[in-house]
């Protein structure tokens, strides 16, 4: 008997924790664009895999900056949908849809964001494989920006969210699909450490959960993963080096051994 009422009360509590998706799917670039979303916003997401090196960088769009964010957020990536409950402690980055199934519910008061807050994910990333792309409702992004909870990320065409939709296909073995690609408390918890292990270098220890990394940019600049600031002018590891900030130091050195040159001719010629 205590039994069934533990499952009754779980089942219950599970249909309070449902949540919408504030957000919409557009095939608009002026009405995301209109709606906050930067398509010409650096930042970049960066998949890693067992057992090879980093995937290319993606480009995508840092839609709200979560509190007390450094730029930079680092997890298992698994999609994410209303019907998750429990919560984990190991990080994670949900991967949430914005198609029109996924965006109603019968509780209107909690949002798929903070529902992923409190199960401990470091970042959520908003993708669309029917449309172009997301942008979030007016309201939920006056609210997000006042009280902000983790970084929120954009798919900035219709390509790349496929493209990544691919990836847990191809790179997860098929014997741990089923829970190594959505979001499960229990077997996350189980693969900490392994998780843990691939943060330094993005090198995955061994199969399973494919690693997210994100990299927002401030201004124009990408967070750099040696440091704490997200403000810093290094690009981090994985991502493409600015062509022009390589030429624009070349010259600094080659003008400041220049003027090194003339001043020790001139002071040779005045001696």
């Amino acid at each position: 008997m205590k039994l069934r009422a533990a499952v009754h009360l779980l089942l219950a509590f599970a249909a309070l924790s449902r949540a919408y998706v504030p957000a919409h799917a557009t095939d608009s670039e002026y009405e995301a664009e209109a709606a906050g979303q930067n398509f010409t916003d650096p930042s970049r997401l960066v998949l890693s895999w067992w057992p090879d090196e980093p995937g290319t960088p993606e480009q995508v769009s840092h839609q709200i900056s979560g509190q007390n964010s450094t730029g930079i957020s680092r997890g298992a990536f698994v999609h994410f949908s209303e019907d998750n409950l429990l919560n984990g402690t190991t990080p994670w980055v949900a991967w949430i849809s914005c198609d029109e199934s996924n965006t109603t519910s019968p509780y209107p008061d909690t949002d798929i964001f903070t529902l992923a807050y409190e199960r401990g994910a470091k970042a959520a990333i908003l993708y669309s494989v029917e449309s172009l792309t997301c942008y979030l409702t007016s309201d939920y992004s006056k609210k997000a920006k006042a009280n902000p909870t983790l970084d929120i990320y954009m798919t900035q065409s219709l390509g790349v969210s496929r493209w990544v939709e691919d990836q847990f296909k191809q790179r997860i073995p098929a014997d741990l699909l089923s829970n190594h690609s959505s979001f499960d408390p229990v077997v996350l918890n189980s693969s900490m450490h392994t998780i843990e292990e691939a943060f330094p270098d993005n090198a995955i220890p061994k199969r399973g959960y494919i690693i997210a990394s994100l990299y927002a940019s401030v201004n124009g600049t990408l967070a750099n993963p040696g440091s704490s600031s997200s403000t810093s002018t290094s690009a981090p590891a994985g991502t493409p080096t600015s062509a022009a900030t390589s030429v624009t130091s070349h010259v600094e050195l080659y003008s400041k051994g220049l003027g090194w040159l003339i001043t020790f001719l001139i002071g040779a010629y005045i001696l």
